[in-house]
């Protein structure tokens, strides 16, 4: 029997695209490796802080190093904490993540397209996304895997975010904005980067399903977690705040140090905190529903740099 994770994640999905998502292979690297095993040593000297700075101020230099991200394609984040990421000894081994997302079927068989795709034995077989569903009732709804990256952790010990990409092969984008990627030459057209344009592109899913397993280094047994994000939840131009600080040594009886090394915290109350993504185009509060507004305000900073 499988124990409860103690992992923790974010209420909100968030959308990055255009300026707002150049280098960002590059960046997104670079906050799970701060955010997980990164020591004072590793860092080169530098505060947690000033890293997550160069992300804004670096732009430019992680395009070139990164070539863009993917042709340019929107992506969609999560993250999830570690509940004991300031305790040592309380990581998860092996962790892997995977995601499925459920559409209702008449977001599949609107266009002429997909529904000449759908036989007389009632199976359709998406292209786009490699999925495969059974057509016995068009009541019925579907079901999707989701690419994550990365989807395993040896060692999770603090904060991992995951991504998924906005390409021609994401249930999550609508079949005629997959069509047009693919005849485009599988490059993300970059007149949709603004707000308006990229919550169109997205399919009103019913539910998006992430699991997360491994096995926990405090009691040596496997561990399950799970979260259900709604399409409510999605916010379009916005990224997670930074939430990793550092904390001077302790010192001894005045003697100075006791071990002379500064502690990478995590701040676990900034887990749902969002701030607009760099470029200034965002997603303005009052355009999303009820749900999504209460989870931006789901922690005491809420929105931080509106």
């Amino acid at each position: 029997m499988l124990a409860k994770a103690h992992v923790t994640f974010s209420s909100t999905l968030c959308v990055q695209y255009g300026k707002g998502n150049e280098g960002s292979t590059v960046r997104h690297g670079q906050l799970n490796f701060r955010a997980s095993v990164a020591t004072p040593a590793m860092l080169g000297g530098k505060s947690i802080e000033d890293l997550m700075n160069e992300d804004d101020d670096n732009e430019d230099d992680e395009q070139e190093v990164s070539g863009g991200s993917d042709d340019g394609f929107p992506v969609i984040e999560f993250r999830m904490i570690n509940d004991r990421a300031n305790h040592e000894g309380s990581e998860i081994w092996d962790a892997q993540i995977s995601a499925i997302v459920q559409l209702n079927k008449e977001q599949n068989i609107n266009s002429p397209s997909s529904a000449s795709r759908i036989t007389n034995s009632y199976t359709l077989k998406d292209k786009a996304t490699g999925g495969e569903s059974l057509q016995h009732n068009l009541d019925k709804k579907v079901f999707y895997p989701l690419t994550l990256s990365p989807d395993s952790h040896p060692h999770f010990s603090r904060i991992w975010y995951a991504r998924h990409t906005l390409n021609a092969e994401s249930p999550l984008l609508k079949r005629e904005i997959r069509d047009m990627i693919v005849n485009n030459g599988g490059k993300w057209d970059k007149d949709l980067n603004c707000w308006e344009e990229i919550r169109e592109c997205l399919n009103e899913f019913c539910s998006l399903r992430v699991t997360i397993k491994g096995t926990s280094a405090v009691s040596a047994s496997d561990v399950y977690g799970e979260y259900v994000y709604e399409f409510e939840d999605v916010c379009v131009g916005w990224r997670f705040a930074n939430m990793v600080y550092e904390k001077p040594p302790k010192s001894c009886m005045g003697f100075g140090s006791k071990d002379g090394e500064t502690r990478t915290k995590i701040d676990t109350a900034l887990l749902h905190d969002i701030v607009p993504q760099p470029g200034g185009d965002h997603e303005p509060l009052h355009e999303t529903s009820g749900a999504g507004i209460k989870n931006w305000f789901s922690s005491s900073r809420g929105i931080i740099g509106v």
